[in-house]
């Protein structure tokens, strides 16, 4: 979890709150959850640094020791994952309710996924104390005594120790520690999937919340219009079809409005799901959707920078790493161990007692381990596929995203540029010539309901575009402007390519 002084110097720093502020500072307080509050977290100006060390460094230190994760890593180790999370307040506005940052905090704090992965980090570690364990010396007493002759009982004693060769125990505490990376990797991946569902969720709460003030901003304008409607039949200025019209109108209306309201305690009831709350609740979100530009990217930067930061790929390196240590696990038992040991040999009522050693080991003439051997190769290989798939993925998943990003935006810029001035040429031009050539009063309320209707449709692009805004930075780690400082994009190495 992060610390309370960093958490409170950030909200310090958020007049107007982003959505992907809280995203990227809670995704960095669930890595330091990953890792126990134990790996170097450091708040640098408007960035939080993490660092994770790789385990194979710390072979002989207690799993569970708070130096066990800061030692730094030698040339011969995999490379430290860092993830950097650059911070502002961009996105959306708070003025009142639940901020974006105690969404994603209560999330990480609460949700039970997160729980259980931190526990299977704790299962993994215990699993490297197991393979730095040396097996138990084997004690071994053996009498002989004669059945019809008086001969003395003959006692032997054996003390056994068992000698792992072909470094098998550094290889297995490798093979746990390279376990104990993987699960982090998940809790990470994991933490992000429990974010982005508590996201979205905010989201859609924020949305819904501006739906329903727009819808009933609609409905007014509606009734109104129907109440207009119904003076001028009276009058017998209008025909009952008019009449008729205007009510199905504002029934209709007022339907889509309480439609919308019902879906917004549903989502409020996601969102407190998503928090991970254990008893249902209807929490209440601050700011509105604000809109803001994105540079433009070449794809190539956005899909480089998806490779070096996307969690699915660095899990996915992980397990290839598994499945490697496994096989130089699985060649270093093809080789006997050894057994040895001092023997004593003494002959009761007798002093002529005699002491010696034993040595066994197995010959390896038919088993050789082919089969371990064998299984972990073709692990590999499953996994390095396994990992392809992901990446495949992965860029496609954030190729169709930035595309679609981008159209939004031209869409966003179009509204802007266009249709907003139109609406408030309309208003203004609406006012002069109602009070000049007495433009009726069910005319402006037809128009103001067009103008409402069009500023739905503008939250609706709003909406979708801080969605997957917020989703797209999250997954690329950074944002956006801070990739257009990028000169050589394709420069950057993926994890995947680098073990090829």
């Amino acid at each position: 979890m992060l610390k309370d002084d960093a958490v409170c110097h950030c909200a310090a720093r958020l007049p107007n709150l982003s959505l992907r502020l809280g995203l990227c500072l809670a995704l960095v307080g669930a890595s330091a959850l990953s890792v126990g509050c134990t790996t170097p977290l450091r708040l640098q100006g408007d960035r939080l640094q993490l660092e994770e060390s790789d385990d194979t460094e710390n072979l002989d230190r207690d799993p569970w020791s708070s130096e066990f994760d800061d030692e730094p890593r030698s040339d011969s180790t995999d490379k430290a994952v860092r993830r950097t999370s650059y911070i502002q307040p961009t996105g959306l506005q708070a003025e009142n309710g639940l901020r974006i940052d105690e969404v994603l905090q209560t999330a990480l704090d609460n949700h039970p996924l997160l729980r259980a992965r931190q526990h299977e980090i704790d299962v993994a570690r215990a699993k490297l104390v197991t393979a730095g364990l040396l097996a138990n010396p084997q004690l071994v007493l053996d009498t002989e005594s004669p059945v019809q002759e008086s001969d003395p009982t003959d006692l032997t004693t054996r003390l056994m120790f068992t000698i792992p060769t072909g470094g098998k125990l550094r290889l297995g505490q490798e093979v746990a520690c390279a376990g104990i990376r993987r699960a982090r990797l998940a809790l990470s991946r994991e933490a992000e999937s429990v974010l982005v569902e508590a996201a979205d969720a905010a989201m859609e709460v924020l949305y819904l919340q501006e739906l329903v003030s727009l819808r009933t901003q609609l409905s007014e304008l509606a009734a109104r219009e129907a109440e207009i409607q119904q003076a001028r039949f009276e009058a017998m200025a209008s025909t009952y079809a008019d009449k008729a019209d205007a009510d199905f109108d504002a029934a209709g209306i007022e339907l889509a409005r309480l439609e919308t309201a019902g879906d917004l305690e549903v989502a409020r009831l996601r969102l407190s799901r998503a928090m991970g709350q254990s008893m249902p609740a209807l929490p209440r979100m601050a700011g509105a959707h604000v809109v803001e530009p994105i540079p433009d990217l070449p794809l190539a930067t956005v899909l480089a920078a998806a490779r070096f930061s996307r969690p699915e790929l660095a899990e996915a390196e992980a397990a290839v790493t598994v499945s490697r240590r496994e096989l130089d696990l699985a060649r270093a038992n093809a080789k006997p161990d050894l057994e040895m040991g001092p023997r004593y040999q003494a002959l009761l009522g007798k002093s002529d007692d005699s002491i010696g050693a034993r040595i066994n080991f197995d010959l390896p003439v038919f088993d050789r381990n082919q089969g371990g051997i064998s299984e972990s190769t073709a692990q590999i290989q499953a996994d390095r596929a396994l990992a392809d798939l992901a990446e495949l993925t992965t860029l496609n998943d954030v190729a169709s995203a930035y595309e679609e990003l981008r159209s939004l935006w031209s869409s966003l810029q179009y509204y802007d540029q266009h249709v907003m001035p139109l609406i408030r040429k309309t208003e203004s031009t609406i006012l002069q010539d109602q009070q000049r050539q007495g433009i009726g009063a069910n005319q402006v309320s037809d128009l103001l309901q067009d103008f409402v209707k069009l500023r739905v449709e503008h939250l609706n692009l709003r909406y979708r575009y801080n969605r997957l805004l917020i989703r797209l930075e999250l997954f690329l780690g950074s944002r956006l402007d801070e990739l257009s400082v990028a000169s050589e994009p394709l420069a950057i190495e993926t994890p995947l390519a680098a073990n090829r």
